[in-house]
């Protein structure tokens, strides 16, 4: 990928069949959304406190002549954005940012020749620019992890694996602590968050985020740089914790 490019999906922009010209990518700062509560069965509920997004906007010129090539390079274009998708640039590599598409320009820009249009992406629950590679590292009781990025944080996943019947479980991260209590599993144990950012917490097919203590965190965070974690239970386990880094 040049230093200036993009992609979707790894399809690049420029892979387009026309003469398209990619003049700016530019970043807005990250907005704060009140995010609503979501139900987690029998009433219960979590709220995430904010939820941050990023919008990035492509601007670029179709140097097309003819005016109905020019349409195509549009219809193009417009649909390469459509949906969004796993964007990545040239001068951020070993990055990518999951985008939804919000802003195509209007069909009666294609008919202009020297006119600059814009796409607009917008990263919801997940705002900064991950790492296309994981660290991660297993620990019995306390160990480190260290990941790369500028982001104040990085959502983080687990898999806890027990070594007998486990009934509590506690992972402290220095910046999120889970308590998990009253399991009584013998399998595996999965936390992690979905596309949309929210904490899933599962085993064997079975939701357990009822199992959560009231004090936990809504959310399995670690910090850019080193951190110390310690996991507490009832029995043994391994615990494999794993996070992106991320940059601003």
């Amino acid at each position: 990928m040049n230093l200036f490019e993009c992609a979707i999906d790894g399809a690049y922009l420029s892979e387009l069949p026309y003469n398209i010209v990619l003049y700016d990518i530019i970043e807005a700062p990250d907005e704060s959304i009140n995010s609503t509560p979501k139900s987690i069965g029998n009433g219960s509920a979590y709220i995430r406190q904010q939820r941050e997004s990023l919008t990035v906007t492509l601007r670029l010129a179709i140097r097309e002549q003819d005016t109905a090539k020019r349409m195509e390079a549009f219809a193009a274009v417009q649909q390469w954005a459509k949906g969004g998708g796993i964007l990545t640039r040239g001068d951020r590599e070993g990055q990518l940012l999951a985008v939804e598409c919000v802003m195509q320009p209007a069909m009666a820009s294609a008919l202009k020749w020297t006119e600059l249009v814009d796409l607009a992406f917008v990263a919801h629950g997940d705002p900064y620019w991950r790492s296309t590679e994981t660290v991660s590292t297993t620990i019995t009781d306390r160990g480190s992890l260290t990941v790369p990025g500028t982001a104040p944080e990085c959502k983080a996943s687990a898999v806890i694996t027990p070594t007998g019947e486990l009934t509590t479980v506690t992972i402290d991260t220095g910046l999120s602590r889970i308590t998990l209590d009253e399991l009584m599993h013998t399998q595996p144990i999965s936390i992690g968050h979905d596309a949309n950012g929210y904490l899933f917490i599962s085993s064997a097919g079975q939701s357990l985020l009822l199992q959560r203590t009231i004090d936990s965190s809504d959310e399995l965070l670690v910090a850019c740089g080193t951190n110390a974690i310690s996991v507490t239970a009832n029995v043994p386990v391994s615990v494999e914790i794993s996070a992106r880094g991320a940059w601003l």
